[in-house]
């Protein structure tokens, strides 16, 4: 798994902290706990679908949310 983080056009720092990218080509399906950190994303998923876990149940997720 890779992680980067990209700093904003100039004219949009007072708006956006960072954008951010992570690529993984790991199949295997494991358990990420999220913790809130008050700070509101916009995910585009651009690979292929993906699963999250909600009460014991896979559901498939957006391209976006």
């Amino acid at each position: 798994m890779s992680f980067h983080r990209f700093a904003p056009d100039k004219q949009l720092e007072p708006f956006i902290e960072s954008y951010w990218l992570v690529n993984d080509d790991d199949t295997m399906p494991r358990l990420q706990k999220i913790v809130p950190d008050g700070f509101t994303e916009i995910i585009f998923h651009l690979g292929d679908p993906y699963r999250i876990r909600l009460c014991n149940e896979w559901e498939m997720q957006t391209e976006s949310l």
